[in-house]
């Protein structure tokens, strides 16, 4: 019986549904079992329900808003009114649908990219207008801001504890759709220049860790030319994205941007919460008080 289902599965390979192409990726980086989790008591994690609760545990306190110095007068301060942002047509939500990647896991609702690349012309004009009410109101939807985590272990790092595991968040297909939509219109408005750093390529469109190398040796070129000394520090800074503290991001938001992209992005931070799934078993949901989703698009 083994013999003859495998027999049917490696016939019915094709390169042309990509079936081929996902067999051998699985040959080559075969999917390693989650192994027991050790939990904060010393104890054992076996079942996933476990497991997940675990990890759950783990991210919230991760996930948790830390205590620092900022001027919390401003951020709360009431904004001046700017001129709208530009409405969004039903072409150009039309053209990013196109460009959506179908190979792209969906979030909780299951709706895939493909299932949006195929929506009629009436539910693009109608999502369309749900958009632009987003851009007037200043509001993004919360039932878009839950996340399942899948938590992917790091290489070299002990399996049995859960900080040897990155958090990949699934968010909403539509949900990103929209982040793209409105990243570009900030993009229309805010150069790129006026937001990072000359010296930022992270990010940054164009630019790549191969230019940020150039830029280094040029630098230390430079110096010796020059006959002097060039000092270097790396920083690796851990849990990055994890841990980022939204009031000095919304401090530096405000700073940079006008009210209505402002407040959309306050909208944005506030309010998200996740879940951690593994083999489709889904842990407690637990607020998120710091950082931002891996997998986000902005």
């Amino acid at each position: 019986m083994h013999n003859s289902s495998f027999e049917h599965y490696i016939t019915h390979l094709s390169p042309t549904d990509n079936t081929l192409w996902k067999a051998m990726k699985q040959l080559k980086h075969p999917k390693a079992p989650v192994l027991p989790i050790c939990k904060p008591n010393n104890e054992w994690a076996r079942s996933d329900k476990d497991k997940v609760n675990v990890f759950a545990t783990h991210l919230a306190e991760v996930f948790k808003a830390e205590h620092g110095h900022t001027d919390d007068d401003f951020i709360t301060a009431p904004c001046q009114m700017p001129l709208p942002i530009r409405a969004l047509t039903a072409a150009e939500v039309k053209a990013e649908l196109t460009r959506l990647n179908t190979r792209k896991a969906p979030g909780y609702d299951l709706i895939s990219g493909q299932i949006l690349k195929r929506l009629p012309r009436k539910t693009v004009v109608l999502l369309t207008m749900v958009f632009n009410r987003m851009f007037t109101l200043s509001y993004f939807p919360i039932l878009w801001k839950y996340a399942e985590i899948i938590m992917i272990p790091k290489s070299g790092k002990p399996p049995h504890k859960p900080t040897s595991y990155r958090p990949i968040s699934f968010l909403p297909i539509t949900s990103k759709l929209f982040e793209q939509l409105l990243f570009k219109r900030i993009s229309e408005e805010h150069a790129p220049a006026t937001l990072f750093p000359s010296h930022q390529f992270g990010f940054c469109e164009r630019h790549s860790t191969i230019h940020q190398v150039h830029r280094i040796v040029n630098e230390i070129a430079m110096s010796l030319e020059e006959k002097k000394h060039c000092n270097t520090v790396f920083l690796d800074i851990s849990q990055a994205f994890d841990r980022i503290w939204h009031p000095g991001l919304l401090f530096k938001l405000k700073h940079a941007l006008t009210s209505n992209y402002y407040l959309l992005l306050q909208s944005y931070l506030a309010d998200r919460n996740f879940a951690v799934r593994h083999n489709n078993i889904l842990s407690d949901r637990h607020p998120i008080k710091a950082g931002v989703p891996q997998g986000s698009v902005l």
